[in-house]
């Protein structure tokens, strides 16, 4: 049994931070890990809606009014050592309960995890994995509306998507594609039962090397962070995680329905990042046949949103990249980063994984399709050629454009067209072609980071020092130290789309945006560019 040395609840409000709801008017101190009782009987009882720490803690039992707290949306209760649930615990859309040590959760008081689904069509489907024990994941019970639902049976040779009852349990580890048969929008779906807590062992299988992916999910009752995850599992594991997001019916879906998040890399596309939510299911590829382990060591605080967050990850040396149509667009990342080389290295290339879609974009190395490709550090005089191939299922026009990109100035981006024998500076615009008819070809692009040799001792390159960029009173403010003064900027939102492209002024009105971080990318003459990072709160 715990040692309870403070932190009585009393009677006050439902706030976990109100001094009088706690003995002696002390809340408790995240700092000092202390052990807290929540007693059974009171008329309110704590919210957590931020990060709380705590020692111990034990919710007591009661037959009508047992002790109870509840975790909304971006609150996560982290408990150091031991959770004693005989009373009512309530985890919202969001919200985390993360516990370090492995010890099982004790008590007999009830649990629910509450999961809310994209705001999707009746018929798509979203990658689902279980945070409460097996016997308590019949999948009936959680999706209560008429339900379709897959597992990837990898165990199988060759692989195979198995159509899975209704009424037959999720296992621990697992992911899951389900999706409502008659039922659109938003859905709130519940896991009640015994959280998953300690290590969860789940086998991995390899085929051949085009047959190795594996459908896998967090167990636990928090996000989890794919580069832990890796680090423990690197013998049996790529380093890329692959999430799902489905944006069209039919067949042949966006290729950007598949987005990853490659381990030395980072992520394909924006918008997401390492952090694999709560309930999420998310597709791994093999190295060999074994057995993968998630550990509490892998849980993190917050980062719990539904499926994607924003990418603050370091940025120099990348470029990402899109082919956009009519059905969508696809997207890579290339980038030059420190460890990387210029082989196939699952730590730092992600293979491309959307086969069959309506527009597939990928740079390639030797026989791989990627969609991340990771190389050495750009040196100076160096001229880089990357071959680019895409495949589309219908006649139309498609453009090749630069999302963002952190490459050093003094390497121009080039895009060339050897079937026109057209070469296009993509810094300074998109480059639209048209197909004829359904096509594959990986012959006609190559990508050039080419060393500029012709800029003189008078050209300048904009130091990103140079420039300091920040909102205030719904303007976008600018302070450019140089002489040289942008011609114009873009901004962006985190999920790569223009917001505004203007010529450049030092105070701009921005109304009616949302809060969030954006990109600004400043244009100077003789192609420089300089992209910086702004959130508005």
């Amino acid at each position: 049994m715990l040692e309870i040395v403070k932190a009585d609840l009393r009677n006050t409000d439902n706030n976990w931070t109100t001094p009088t709801n706690w003995k002696n008017d002390l809340v408790p101190d995240n700092a000092k890990q202390e052990p807290v009782l929540i007693k059974k009987g009171k008329s309110f009882y704590p919210t957590i809606d931020s990060e709380v720490v705590v020692g111990d803690i034990l919710l007591e039992a009661d037959g009508s009014i047992p002790g109870a707290i509840t975790i909304v949306d971006g609150g996560t209760l982290d408990v150091a050592y031991d959770l004693v649930n005989d009373g009512n615990l309530v985890i919202e859309d969001n919200g985390s309960l993360q516990v370090r040590e492995s010890n099982p959760i004790a008590g007999t008081g009830s649990v629910s995890i509450s999961r809310n689904t994209p705001d999707y069509p009746a018929d798509f489907y979203s990658i689902w994995s279980t945070p409460v024990a097996e016997a308590d994941s019949q999948m009936n019970t959680i999706f209560t509306n008429s339900i379709i639902a897959y597992e990837y049976d990898a165990s199988q040779n060759p692989s195979a998507y198995v159509q899975v009852s209704p009424a037959a349990n999720m296992e621990v580890g697992k992911g899951y594609f389900i999706r409502s048969d008659n039922e659109s929008g938003v859905i709130t779906r519940t896991f009640s039962g015994t959280l998953n807590n300690g290590n969860v062992d789940i086998p991995i299988y390899y085929n051949n090397p085009t047959d190795k992916a594996n459908l896998i999910g967090n167990p636990y009752a928090s996000a989890i962070n794919w580069k832990k995850v890796y680090e423990d599992n690197s013998d049996v594991l790529e380093g890329t995680i692959y999430y799902w997001s489905q944006s069209m019916t039919g067949a042949n879906n966006n290729s950007g329905d598949y987005k990853s998040y490659n381990y030395g890399m980072g992520p394909s596309d924006f918008g997401i990042t390492e952090f694999i939510s709560a309930g999420l299911g998310v597709f791994v590829k093999s190295l060999q046949p074994g057995t993968m382990t998630f550990k509490n060591s892998h849980q993190v605080t917050g980062n719990n949103d539904q499926f994607f967050r924003t990418n603050e990850n370091e940025d120099d040396g990348k470029s990402w990249f899109r082919l956009s149509g009519s059905m969508g667009y696809s997207p890579i990342l290339i980038g030059f980063i420190p460890g990387a080389t210029d082989n196939y290295e699952t730590m730092y290339d992600a293979t491309f994984i959307s086969e069959g879609a309506s527009i597939e974009f990928y740079s390639l190395l030797d026989s791989n399709k990627l969609e991340i490709q990771g190389r050495s550090v750009l040196q100076e005089n160096q001229k880089i050629e990357i071959p680019l191939g895409y495949q589309v299922v219908s006649a139309g026009d498609y453009t090749v454009s630069i999302v963002l990109e952190y490459i050093d100035p003094t390497f121009e981006i080039l895009l060339e067209d050897k079937l026109l024998g057209i070469t296009t500076d993509l810094r300074q615009s998109d480059y639209t072609f048209n197909v004829p008819s359904p096509i594959e070809d990986h012959s006609r692009f190559i990508l050039h980071y080419d060393y500029a040799a012709q800029l003189g001792i008078d050209d300048s390159v904009i130091d990103q020092n140079e420039v300091h960029t920040y909102f205030l009173n719904n303007q976008l403010m600018t302070n450019v130290n140089n002489d040289i003064q942008p011609k114009s900027f873009q901004l962006f939102d985190v999920l790569g789309k223009e917001v505004m492209n203007i010529k450049f002024k030092k105070k701009v009105s921005i109304q009616n945006i949302e809060s969030g971080i954006y990109i600004v990318k400043y244009n100077f003459e003789d192609s420089n560019t300089v992209s910086k990072k702004v959130i508005k709160r």
